[in-house]
């Protein structure tokens, strides 16, 4: 709940060695939780923090980690802040997905003429998500300068 827009997160494994580079570069520790589904609304973000403890939620870090944790290879998830815990997404995406998880353009379609109030949000989530993109690629960037 804590956490702002832009915040970067990171989780490593106890042998990857880049908490303090990472920590110097304003990145913080985090414990995440890998979902199978979007956390739509708040309700939905603050009953998977009770039930987790996770700080942060998102959904492709956990197969990578394992495969590398099968291979032996020391690896860290490092994460921004899109959409904050406090706020409700303008969409259920879960709803607007295609079996290979990809965002239905017709079921989006759909969704908005139903709800046109949407659009704006939308564009907010838009400006909001590029502002965490720029925030973790500048990370990033110094991240790569640092090693």
């Amino acid at each position: 709940p804590g956490l702002k827009l832009g915040d970067v997160l990171y989780d490593e494994d106890y042998d990857a060695g880049m908490g303090e580079t990472l920590r110097g570069l304003g990145a913080k520790p985090a414990k995440f939780h890998c979902s199978t589904r979007v956390a739509v609304t708040a309700a939905e973000k603050a009953g998977l923090w009770r039930g987790t403890g996770a700080d942060a939620v998102e959904m492709e870090s956990s197969v990578i980690r394992t495969l590398c944790r099968e291979r032996g290879i020391p690896s860290v998830t490092l994460r921004v802040i899109s959409d904050t815990a406090s706020e409700d997404l303008p969409l259920d995406f879960n709803a607007l997905m295609t079996s290979e998880q990809k965002i239905s353009m017709t079921r989006l379609g759909g969704a908005l003429l139903k709800s046109p109030r949407a659009v704006g949000r939308l564009l907010e989530l838009q400006r909001n998500t590029r502002f965490a993109a720029s925030r973790l690629a500048d990370v990033l960037h110094d991240l790569m300068r640092a090693l």
